[in-house]
């Protein structure tokens, strides 16, 4: 199954992981057979392990956070439920094609 499959079936089946790249990470690795699940409490797998080979061999966590972010943005019904996460990622898309440094726009100096 593709990583992009294999989150979207997350994303169907977990609330939680709408809210969580952690969570969906974590559920993806599961379900690749790469990690142990444990109990998800306060915002954390508790007593799941991983172990080095495993994690090595394992899809990237950038690759799992972006599929969940394409698919999030193609399907509006899996779109994060928690008012808080909404507005961060409001925020942070409102940043996106900023960076750091910046030239002013009449020296072209650097600020």
């Amino acid at each position: 199954m593709k990583t992009y499959d294999r989150v979207l079936k997350i994303l169907n089946e977990h609330e939680k992981a709408r809210n969580s790249d952690k969570f969906t990470i974590w559920q993806f690795w599961v379900e690749e057979g790469r990690a142990v699940n444990g109990e998800w409490r306060d915002g954390y797998f508790k007593d799941g392990y991983m172990n080095q080979s495993d994690f090595a061999g394992a899809t990237s966590p950038e690759s799992i956070r972006r599929c969940r972010q394409k698919i999030q943005e193609t399907h509006p019904e899996l779109q994060a439920t928690n008012p808080g996460i909404i507005k961060k990622r409001k925020q942070k898309q409102a940043t996106k094609g900023t960076f750091i440094y910046r030239e002013d726009p009449e020296t072209g100096r650097m600020l």
